[in-house]
């Protein structure tokens, strides 16, 4: 089974909801399929002396999975379309790709990777997850939830898919199923921003800006909770309160953030739109 931890980078995984989820982490090596070319070193060829070869594929995927746990996606993309160029067999590095193209906004390469992946390792939950979190930002969020549903009750699947979960529902504008699945996460500020998010499909306004206070309450910094409640405030004619949250989202928010040049539209400033 492939397994993932969480480095701490953060990505917009709903352009409409702009929700922020954690990216995964290390994964095993799989084996190759028989029919792969052979990059062993000969027993023959080898002495008690001697390191054994080390094969490119591995080398170039340590030096790209260094610059996913940096947070360094863009420099990571490049490297992973070498492992994957010479061992396309590799469910280590198609999850690491898909996670990026996540990371950098590109959904659609982030599916098409994700979908390779479950071809190698079908009855995996971290490749179906993965494949959940693509379908929910590529704009396919029934198909996700077909897919991520099964994995709440796996025990050895964590918050992440109740979250994923959530974001399909809400990109379905079904409120009530998104506040089905969080309940189980009470103290969650990522939990209790997406419940504010249906709350706003529900047009209660007070209900999710009371919502949004609380996961700011529990995380000052979060970045979706800052930028939702900012903006909910400035549509609701407290334009102070709106000011003061989407400075602090500036503040804190990576220089590329996908949302920046939309906040500092709305705050008068001169939009930067990341290289």
């Amino acid at each position: 089974m492939l397994s993932s931890t969480a480095p701490g980078c953060r990505l917009a995984l709903l352009a409409s909801f702009g929700l922020l989820v954690a990216c995964g982490g290390r994964q095993t090596t799989p084996d190759p399929p028989p029919d792969a070319p052979d990059t062993s070193v000969d027993e023959a060829e080898t002495t008690a002396e001697t390191t054994p070869a080390v094969a490119p594929s591995d080398i170039w995927f340590d030096e790209a999975h260094a610059a996913v746990g940096r947070g360094d996606c863009v420099g990571a993309l490049v490297g992973l379309d070498e492992v994957i160029a010479t061992a396309p067999w590799r469910a280590d590095a198609l999850l690491d790709r898909s996670v990026c193209h996540l990371v950098v906004g590109d959904p659609a390469g982030a599916l098409e990777d994700a979908r390779a992946l479950i071809a190698l390792t079908p009855d995996d939950p971290i490749a179906q997850y993965q494949l959940g979190a693509s379908l929910v930002a590529a704009g396919a969020p029934g198909e996700a939830d077909d897919v991520l549903v099964p994995l709440l009750d796996d025990p050895t699947m964590g918050r992440d898919v109740r979250l994923r979960v959530a974001e399909a529902r809400l990109a379905l504008l079904d409120a009530d199923g998104a506040d089905d699945v969080l309940q189980a996460l009470d103290d969650d500020p990522d939990a209790l921003t997406l419940r504010a998010v249906a709350a706003e499909v529900r047009q209660t306004v007070p209900e999710a800006v009371a919502l949004y206070e609380a996961a700011l309450s529990i995380d000052s910094d979060h970045l979706a909770a800052l930028r939702n409640l900012g903006l909910l405030l400035l549509a609701n004619d407290a334009p102070d309160e709106a000011r003061a949250l989407l400075e602090r989202f500036l503040e804190h928010a990576p220089d590329d953030a996908l949302d920046r040049p939309m906040i500092e539209g709305h705050l008068g400033l001169d939009a930067t739109v990341a290289p």
